[in-house]
């Protein structure tokens, strides 16, 4: 039996929506009546935010370009290298074959190696191409690749070579000390003694540079030309002692003006003709207001460094007297036991003088 349809409402539910549900061919259809909207406005709400799309992170991946690691870590690379490579002996080449075979790869001999020459493991690491995105994290893989590494044959070879280059640039600068303590001073500057202008001249006279004479003899030429002019006459030219003066020849002993004592003046030599052990006391030439400076370091100084490396005891002697000499207390014995045997027979012969009665 078919429901009665529902009507709808009227008043104050005339707003709810109503329907009514009938029979048409034999199946139930549901119609909707028109719906009464109220006189007020209804709040409108926020719209809801569509539902987030699931991740797909595998296609994210395959979207990102992959990083260059050079450049991405460019300005966490080191920059240090190693100038100049020696050249390997036999020796350091078994070291590095043994390495090989105990598993030390080329990164890591080229981490000893950088580590040897600057000690910084962080730096080291970072050059030798290992990678660390922070500077703890390099830090941290430094130290655990130092301690892996140091117990290796190839360390200790290479640090025992290191040791053998130190070696050699002690023995090298003290060589240098060595030479500059005992070098001959007179190689850089020396104080010589010259004849004088009258030493070798013509009975003494004084004898001319031939720079010298030629100016004489343009003034006594220009005096004898205005002579003429005036009617005037010049004694002839006088040579004096002559020419040829040279001071490097030795004073004359019978020199009349410098009793064969010369003159002095400081001579200072061509440093490129400087010995290696002049060089190494040779410290530059300063020029001053006074004229040119030669400086040269303190050989005394250089000396007592030499001792010190050394350990020589270098000290003044030192004559210590402690007393007398077994000689001399011998002699002091003697004159005291003469003396007392001479009071022993003094007062002998009082005592025997007193018994005879001879003093009262």
């Amino acid at each position: 039996m078919p429901r009665p349809p529902k009507s709808a409402g009227t008043g104050d539910n005339a707003d709810q929506l109503s329907a009514s549900v009938g029979k048409q061919g034999g199946k139930a259809t549901r119609t909707t009546a028109p719906v009464k909207v109220n006189s007020k406005a209804a709040t409108p709400k926020a719209p809801r935010k569509p539902p987030a799309k699931a991740k797909n992170s595998a296609a994210k991946r395959a979207a990102k370009p992959a990083a260059e690691p050079a450049s991405a870590n460019a300005d966490k690379q080191g920059t240090t290298k190693i100038k100049n490579p020696i050249e390997l002996s036999e020796k350091q080449l078994e070291a590095l074959a043994l390495a090989e075979l105990h598993g030390l790869s080329p990164k890591m001999a080229k981490f000893v190696d950088l580590y040897l020459a600057t000690y910084n493991a962080t730096q080291s690491y970072r050059d030798a191409g290992y990678a660390g995105k922070t500077e703890n994290a390099a830090a941290a893989g430094a130290s655990r690749l130092l301690k892996k590494v140091k117990g290796h044959p190839y360390y200790a070879a290479r640090q025992a070579e290191m040791f053998k280059r130190t070696a050699d640039v002690q023995n090298a600068t003290i060589g240098v000390i060595h030479a500059a303590a005992f070098a001959d001073a007179r190689e850089i500057s020396e104080l010589r003694r010259a004849c004088c202008h009258y030493c070798h001249g013509i009975g003494h006279r004084y004898q001319h540079t031939p720079r010298e004479m030629e100016d004489r003899r343009a003034e006594y030429d220009a005096a004898l030309a205005e002579a003429q002019m005036n009617n005037k006459t010049l004694p002839p030219f006088d040579e004096l002692g002559g020419v040829g003066y040279d001071k490097r020849k030795e004073p004359h002993p019978d020199c009349p003006e410098c009793a064969g004592e010369g003159f002095q003046y400081t001579y200072f030599h061509d440093s490129r003709t400087y010995s290696p052990a002049a060089l190494a006391l040779f410290e530059g030439v300063e020029e001053t207001k006074d004229g040119i400076k030669v400086r040269a370091g303190s050989q005394k100084a250089y000396r007592e460094l030499v001792a010190k490396i050394f350990d020589l005891k270098v000290e003044p002697a030192i004559v210590v007297n402690t007393g007398p000499s077994t000689e001399e207390l011998d002699s002091a014995i003697e004159r005291a036991h003469a003396k007392t045997e001479q009071q022993r027979l003094e007062m002998a012969e009082r005592l025997r003088m007193i018994q005879e009665g001879q003093l009262g």
